[in-house]
This record gives C-alpha cells, sequence and structure tokens, in this order.
C-alpha cells in the first residue's frame, strides 16, 4: 500500500518553539494553583493542565486568525456553484472553547475546598465578561 503524503501546514520550528514557551507558560501558572492536590488525583490534574494549557495557547491563535480573516470563507463546488460557509478555524475555536471550559470545570472540582471558591469566582468574572478565562 502507497503512503499518502501528508499535505498539511506545518508550523515552522521557531514557530514550534514559541508555542511550546506559551504552553509551558500557561501549565506554569495553572500549577500554582494545585500545589496542595491530593497525591491521588496528582495523575489526572497534571493531564488536565496539559489539555488546557494547550487549549488556551491554541484558542488564542485562532482568536486572532479569526480577529484578522473573520468567522466564513468561500467554498466552490463545481462551475456553479459557490457560496460562503463557517471558516474551519470558527469551527475550531467554538468546539475547543467548549472542551476547554469543560476542562476547566473539572479542574475546578478537583481543588481542594477552600480554594474552590477563589476559582468559582474567577470562572463566573469570565462568564460575565465573555472572555477567555485565564488562571
Amino acid at each position: 500500500m502507497e503512503e499518502q503524503e501528508d499535505i498539511r501546514e506545518k508550523i515552522n520550528e521557531q514557530e514550534l518553539v514559541k508555542k511550546n514557551a506559551n504552553i509551558a507558560k500557561e501549565k506554569k501558572k495553572i500549577n500554582k494553583l494545585f500545589v496542595k492536590i491530593d497525591k491521588n488525583k496528582r495523575a489526572v490534574v497534571e493531564k488536565l493542565i496539559e489539555n488546557v494549557a494547550f487549549m488556551s495557547v491554541t484558542l488564542d491563535e485562532l482568536k486572532e486568525d479569526i480577529k484578522m480573516y473573520g468567522v466564513k470563507e468561500t467554498y466552490m463546488n463545481g462551475s456553479n456553484q459557490f457560496g460562503f460557509k463557517e471558516s474551519i478555524e470558527s469551527k475550531t475555536y467554538n468546539t475547543m472553547l467548549k472542551n476547554y471550559m469543560n476542562a476547566i470545570k473539572q479542574l475546578i472540582d478537583l481543588l481542594p475546598e477552600e480554594e474552590k471558591k477563589n476559582a468559582g469566582e474567577d470562572l463566573l468574572k469570565f462568564i460575565a465578561s465573555g472572555k477567555k478565562w485565564t488562571i
């Protein structure tokens, strides 16, 4: 069986290094909230933090793309059929934002009781502002 060439666009080495640095920075910020976490929950928390950090950085990138190009793109099916559709960046942003919010809620639920109150207040501020929540 023939191998197919991957036609996805890859980011260059410099952008990858920058993205990984931003993810590490996000992970560091989030980890500060979980220093008192129960050892039994640590493995779950670490994986969630890793995913939340990745999604946070990726959501910022997608948001910049959407600001620049908008939420729709043109399509053409055949010679006479064309129009607009939601952009892949917009679809990805919306889906990832929902996953991000679910992961944030899971992280808050895993916080020690005394820290849940402050995290919950921050989440309410996020919802009221309509912006992406950062810890």
